[in-house]
């Protein structure tokens, strides 16, 4: 990060303010979070990147704009790439199945999630997303040995999925998430791991998709805790509802590193194995 030129912070002394950020005195979870996130297993969503670790991490800007200009540059920037990413209302109801709580009116920051807010409550949504090439491995070499970098489907035929590391971290972080579940539930994190980086494929493989998914729901459920909110509805609602909602990235390069083709029997029947795993 610059600021007027000067560098004020760099990737791996953001990854431990995030780290302390959410986990606080809890040295060996700040220590895990910072050890993965810096090796790409995972990253928080660019909110916590930006804010944890400060007395108040959330609701700090704002910036009014008259409606018609907001308006055109989304058709303007839709029409150049696609984004930004657009929810209509109707369609969203009418597929809901919270329809008998009331009409939803808003979605997440990336529009991947509808939830009904009421008078009461606002709701939140506590997110993440797990990068799916790390756990290709080469098969007979030891987690130590591993290639440092797998590209594309040569040798495939010597490469598997490490579901062992999968669950290993799903059901560390669910563990510590259902413990907290019975007190309340909700808020918003993502974590987006940088599928790009070819080598997440081999930290990822190193570490298991259990072990994973066990730290991104510990953090997840943490954040819930720790974090701070603008307004008592959404405390309220998060604390109550704990809602998680873990995903994948990198679906597609893991099925090229494993030379399966996109819409074969074998990658249908992985894509089912990998959330079966997470569940």
């Amino acid at each position: 990060m610059y600021i007027e030129g000067k560098v004020v912070e760099r990737p791996q002394h953001m990854l431990m303010r995030v780290a302390v950020g959410i986990h606080k005195d809890d040295i060996d979870s700040v220590i895990k979070t910072y050890e993965l996130t810096s090796q790409s297993w995972f990253t928080h969503a660019s909110p916590t990147l930006l804010n944890a670790g400060t007395p108040k991490p959330q609701g700090k800007a704002k910036k009014v704009v008259k409606a018609q200009k907001l308006w055109y540059e989304v058709f303007k920037s839709q029409i150049e790439t696609g984004t930004p990413y657009m929810l209509f209302k109707d369609s969203c109801n009418r597929k809901s199945n919270q329809k008998n709580l009331g009409t939803i009116n808003s979605s997440t920051l990336c529009a991947e999630i509808i939830e009904y807010t009421s008078p009461t409550e606002t709701a939140v949504c506590n997110l993440a997303s797990i990068a799916l090439p790390q756990f290709v491995r080469v098969k007979g070499v030891s987690a130590e040995s591993q290639p440092s970098k797998l590209v594309g489907s040569i040798g495939s035929g010597n490469r598997y999925f490490d579901f062992d590391k999968l669950a290993e971290i799903i059901e560390r972080t669910l563990l510590e998430s259902y413990n907290d579940f019975i007190e309340s539930r909700m808020l918003y994190l993502a974590f987006i791991p940088r599928i790009y980086y070819y080598t997440m494929i081999v930290n990822l493989c190193a570490c298991c998709v259990g072990q994973i998914t066990l730290v991104v729901t510990t953090n997840l459920n943490k954040t819930i805790d720790v974090n701070y909110y603008p307004v008592e509805t959404a405390k309220m609602s998060n604390r109550r509802h704990r809602p998680i909602g873990i995903g994948v990235q990198g679906l597609a390069d893991a099925f090229i590193l494993l030379g399966m083709p996109y819409d074969s029997p074998e990658a249908q029947q992985l894509n089912k194995d990998i959330f079966e795993a997470i569940y």
